[in-house]
């Protein structure tokens, strides 16, 4: 069986005869024979633990029902990702005779051992029926008469096996060469303080862009194996174009760095924090999510010694979404449940951030301050300071910010140059905010016509008794930093900018 089917090939292509004939069994590749006497095989994959190519009762039934809930459409070429033992292969060439398929198969073992248990004359002798491996399909591929877009059935086993390699041959089949316009993207839904809404900020835009979002929900997701699960099962049914995340959330970089699809990860805290760059650090490891690994940070100190570790790091600092961030309407009630003078939404709790805040904020003693977060305000004490409790992002943040005479900004004392998000929203509501000094103010806003900026507790005070005189003033310049952001700081501003760099 296996000389006759040999020579066949070797008259159509003596390469991948040669490659068929010298292939070995692989390590972690096992050949059984199932219950009703067929042969199907077992794989002991490191990442991915046993998986069996067929079932194990009926090999060859369990393949025509993955073919039955597939459907071809059209009449132009079918390209078959994952060729096993040809259980799938046979009756698919037996049901689309006039068809012409392409067979393609990364593993020249297992079509060494189906070239000794199948007679493959029949389509081998076909001259609409193409057969290649890893080393010949991609001269294949572009030999194809590419007119319309080819059906692509793939082998569930093998295609989450090799995905690495399949992936971007379906990506290629059915999005195009270079094609670059509505793309297919996943992402992921979180639990947190901040990212979870930061990620659907992303996720609205990409689809206001045009974009097909397909967002993981993994807040609940406890075990890593749970997780791995979750985000394994999105990429194979989603199989996206481009993966984008917050930080390291979803990145699984044994599944995602498969895909062969680029992934951004835009990084709002330090990533060396994040990342493992070392041996025995926990995290994500760039190098198992390859070179399509972008990481993009929002404070620019970290760039160089990301790129030094190579890792291909961007500087993008963060943005505003106008849906969400937009003037609310003073009525009595809003002014009276969300109103003060001065406010500020943010925790005093955590260790490296509360000293600062809490010596700043005191410096505000006399006048009307709404402190918003965490119960470390509580430590705060003099006449007018009234903490009230934690305030919703996406609901009770815009209107604390449109009502408030000013809104304060203490950085937290992890951001080197960069500014929070809270500078934007407060900016897009048409607040009027007064903030400590970092690098980045001076790049993308123009303090003194955007917003003020102080340098220390006395200024902060100075400034703040200066403002609440000079309402007009306030009007000018809250009026003009909510323009800057418009034009220039939106999600879609940074997105269209991450998708250049990516796609270019």
């Amino acid at each position: 069986m296996f000389a006759r089917n040999i020579s066949l090939l070797r008259e159509r292509n003596p390469g991948l005869a040669e490659r068929i004939e010298r292939a070995v069994p692989e390590a972690g590749m096992e050949f059984l024979v199932a219950r009703n006497g067929c042969l199907t095989a077992k794989y002991d994959d490191p990442a991915l633990g046993p998986l069996t190519l067929y079932s194990i009762v009926d090999p060859m039934r369990a393949a025509r029902r993955d073919l039955e809930r597939w459907r071809s459409g059209g009449a132009g070429v079918i390209v078959a990702l994952g060729v096993g033992l040809g259980y799938h292969l046979f009756p698919l060439a037996d049901r689309y005779p006039g068809r012409k398929i392409v067979a393609i198969e990364a593993r020249p073992a297992l079509l060494r051992k189906s070239f000794e248990i199948n007679d493959w004359s029949s389509l081998l002798k076909r001259p609409d029926f193409i057969l290649a491996d890893a080393e010949s399909a991609a001269s294949e591929l572009r030999a194809l008469n590419r007119d319309s877009a080819p059906a692509v059935f793939y082998h569930p086993v093998l295609f989450k096996l090799d995905m690495g390699f399949y992936f971007p041959i379906r990506k290629e089949l059915t999005v195009g060469r270079g094609a670059f316009g509505r793309l297919r993207i996943m992402s992921f839904n979180a639990r947190g303080d901040l990212v979870p809404y930061t990620l659907l900020d992303i996720h609205e835009t990409l689809r206001e862009m045009g974009h097909e979002v397909h967002s993981v929900d993994i807040s609940a997701v406890k075990r890593q194996r749970e997780l791995s699960d979750a985000v394994r099962h999105a990429a194979e049914s989603f199989q996206p174009d481009f993966v984008v995340t917050v930080g390291p959330v979803g990145l699984c970089d044994d599944i995602i760095g498969r895909l062969g699809a680029p992934v951004a990860a835009w990084f709002m805290d330090n990533p060396f924090q994040q990342l493992a760059l070392n041996e025995g650090e926990e995290g994500p490891r760039p190098k198992m999510l390859g070179d399509n690994f972008y990481a993009f940070s929002w404070d620019e100190s970290y760039v160089p010694e990301l790129r030094e570790r190579g890792v291909r790091a961007y500087y993008l600092p963060l943005a505003t979404n106008p849906r969400i961030h937009y003037p609310r309407e003073a009525t009595p009630d809003a002014l009276s449940r969300y109103g003060s003078e001065i406010s500020f939404i943010g925790t005093a709790d955590r260790q490296d951030d509360r000293d600062y805040r809490l010596a700043y904020v005191g410096s505000l003693d006399g006048f009307d301050v709404g402190l918003w977060g965490g119960p470390g305000w509580r430590l705060v004490q003099g006449p007018g300071f009234r903490y009230r409790g934690r305030a919703d992002n996406r609901n009770e943040g815009p209107i604390i910010y449109s009502l408030s005479k000013i809104n304060l900004n203490l950085t937290t004392r992890q951001l080197i140059t960069s500014i929070p998000i809270r500078v934007f929203d407060i900016l897009a509501c048409g607040g009027f905010l007064l903030t400590d000094s970092r690098k980045d103010l001076q790049r993308l806003f123009d303090p003194g016509a955007d917003l003020a900026v102080f340098d220390s507790k006395s200024e902060l005070r100075a400034l703040a008794e200066h403002y609440i005189d000079n309402p007009e003033m306030r009007k000018k310049i809250a009026l003009h930093g909510r323009q800057t952001v418009l034009a220039r700081h939106t999600f879609r501003h940074r997105l269209e900018e991450m998708l250049k760099i990516i796609f270019k």
